[in-house]
C-alpha cells in the first residue's frame, strides 16, 4: 500500500495509532514489527480483537484479510507516514538535540508555548527512530507549533530523523559523552549532533546557538541565528540570581523563581525562553510558565524526605559530563544550606570501552570537590579506586544496607542511568 492510502486509512481512524499490543487504542492502526525480543506481527491479530481498526503487518502470514496492511517494513512505514503527514502543515517544527538537557529544555519551552499556541510535544524521551513518527503522527490542523527531542546513540540517526520530521527551527542544548560506548568517541558525538545544523543550513532553517558555547556558535557561521546566552542584556539573555537549592534568575527586569536546582539548568531555561521569545509569546505568560513549571520523571528533582533530608532526584539519566555537574550542585547546595552532603552514585550505562574510565573520573572528581560521604551503587563503580567509600553490586543490596540508617540533616544526592533502578532505591529512603 501506498503512503497516501495508508494516510487516508490513518485520517480514517482519526489520526490514531497503537504500538503495543497491551494498550491498544479503539480504532485506531496498529503497526507491528519485529524487535530484538518479541515480533510485534505475532500480536496483530490480539491488536484487532481489542479494538484496533487495521494492522500493519511486514510478515505476509499475519495479513490474513482487509483489516491487515501488508508493508515491507512496518517502521519504515510509520516513519513515512509521519513524514508525509509533517509534509501537510506549514508550521514551526523545533527540533531540540544534544548530550544533556534535552527534555528539560523540550518541556520547559512546550509549556511555555502552550499559553498561547496549539502545541505538540514529544512525550517523555520519545526521541528516536519510532518516538519522533509518533509525535509528528499528533499534529492536527489545529496545531500551531511542534517541539521535538531528537536523540541519537550512531551517526547518521538524527540527520534521518530531520529528515522525517523537517524542522525548521533547530538547537543542540550541548556537548557531552552521552552514549559514548556506543558512538566511539567524543569526535563522533559531536558530528552526530551537528546533523541538525548541516540540515537547518542546508534549508535554510532557524539555528538557536547559547553565546557562551564557542564551540557551538563556530558551527554556526552561515547560518541564520537566533542567540542566546547568559552575557546578553537582552530578552534572548537572563542572569542567575540563585541556584541554591532553587534556581532564581533576572530577565526582563524581572525576579523570576522556579522549582529546578542546579546551574546546569540556567541554560535550559534560557534556551526555552529564547524559543518562547522567537515565537512571540507574550513576556508574562513566560515569566508565569518558567516559574510554575515542575521538574518530571526523575530529573533534577527536590523531595523534602523525613530527619531534615533533601533528597535530589537525578536518576533518569547519567553520563560523566552530567554526574560531575550533579556532583558540582550537591556542593554548592549543602555549602550554602549548610547541611551534610551524601553522595549516591549508580552507574553509568552505554559507555563501552570508556565505563571504568569513566567511572574512575567520577569517582575522582567527587575526591577533588570535598564530598566525602559518597556510596556506589553497581559493578562498575565496583571496578574503580573508590578506597574509603562504600560499595554495592546493586540498588536492593545498597536499600538493605541503607534502610534504617540513620542520616539526618543532610543533602543527598541520587544520581545514576534510569536502567539501575534507583527509584527502588529512592522509595526506600523517602
Amino acid at each position: 500500500m501506498d503512503i497516501y492510502r495508508l494516510h487516508q486509512k490513518f485520517i480514517e481512524c482519526n489520526q490514531l495509532i497503537s504500538t503495543d499490543s497491551r494498550r491498544v487504542i479503539k480504532d485506531s492502526i496498529f503497526f507491528a514489527w519485529k524487535g530484538s525480543a518479541l515480533d510485534g506481527n505475532h500480536f496483530a491479530k490480539e491488536a484487532i480483537e481489542q479494538g484496533a481498526r487495521y494492522a500493519v503487518v511486514d510478515n505476509p502470514k499475519y495479513a490474513i484479510d482487509n483489516r491487515y496492511i501488508l508493508v515491507t517494513d512496518s517502521i519504515q512505514a510509520l516513519q513515512k507516514l509521519a513524514h508525509y503527514h509533517r509534509s501537510q502543515f506549514d508550521i514551526p517544527v523545533i527540533a531540540i538535540a544534544g548530550s544533556n538537557g534535552k527534555t528539560t529544555t523540550k518541556e520547559l519551552a512546550a509549556q511555555i508555548l502552550s499559553t498561547q499556541k496549539d502545541t505538540v510535544a514529544s512525550f517523555g524521551s520519545e526521541n528516536n527512530h519510532t518516538g519522533v513518527p509518533k509525535t509528528l503522527l499528533r499534529i492536527t490542523k489545529n496545531t500551531d507549533v511542534v517541539v521535538l527531542e531528537l536523540g541519537a546513540n550512531h551517526l547518521g540517526e538524527i540527520k534521518e530523523l530531520c529528515h522525517i520530521a523537517e524542522p525548521t527551527h533547530g538547537i543542540i542544548t550541548n556537548l557531552g559523552r552521552d552514549h559514548i560506548g556506543l558512538f566511539g568517541s567524543e569526535s563522533a558525538i559531536i558530528e552526530a549532533n551537528l546533523e541538525l545544523y548541516t540540515y537547518l543550513k542546508n534549508k535554510n532553517g532557524v539555528i538557536f546557538v547559547n553565546n557562551n558555547n564557542a564551540q557551538l556558535l563556530r558551527h554556526t557561521e552561515g547560518a541564520r541565528t537566533v542567540v542566546y546566552g547568559t552575557q546578553l542584556k537582552n530578552e534572548y539573555g537572563i542572569q542567575s540570581l540563585s541556584t541554591v537549592p532553587y534556581i532564581s534568575f533576572l530577565w526582563n527586569h524581572r525576579e523570576i523563581s522556579t522549582s529546578l536546582t542546579g546551574e546546569y539548568n540556567i541554560e535550559n531555561i534560557n534556551a526555552a525562553i529564547a524559543i518562547a521569545v522567537e515565537c512571540n509569546i507574550l513576556f508574562e505568560n513566560i515569566a508565569q510558565s518558567v516559574s510554575n513549571y515542575e521538574p518530571i520523571a526523575n530529573r533534577s528533582e527536590i523531595y523534602t524526605a523525613g530527619n531534615g533530608n533533601i533528597i535530589i532526584k537525578d536518576f533518569y539519566n547519567a553520563n560523566l559530563t552530567s554526574m560531575k555537574l550533579a556532583l558540582e550542585n550537591l556542593k554548592k547546595i549543602g555549602a550554602q544550606l549548610k547541611k551534610e552532603t551524601v553522595a549516591i552514585m549508580g552507574d553509568m550505562l552505554e559507555l563501552g570501552e570508556y565505563s571504568l574510565q569513566d567511572h574512575q573520573a567520577a569517582v575522582d572528581h567527587a575526591k577533588e570537590i570535598g564530598i566525602t560521604n559518597v556510596i556506589l551503587v553497581g559493578h562498575e563503580f565496583k571496578k574503580t579506586n573508590h578506597e574509603e567509600y562504600q560499595v554495592y553490586d546493586n540498588v536492593v543490596s545498597a536499600a538493605r544496607s541503607l534502610d534504617g540508617t540513620t542520616i539526618n540533616n543532610s543533602i543527598i544526592l541520587l544520581k545514576a542511568s534510569n536502567g539501575t533502578n534507583f527509584q527502588h532505591l529512592f522509595d526506600c529512603m523517602k
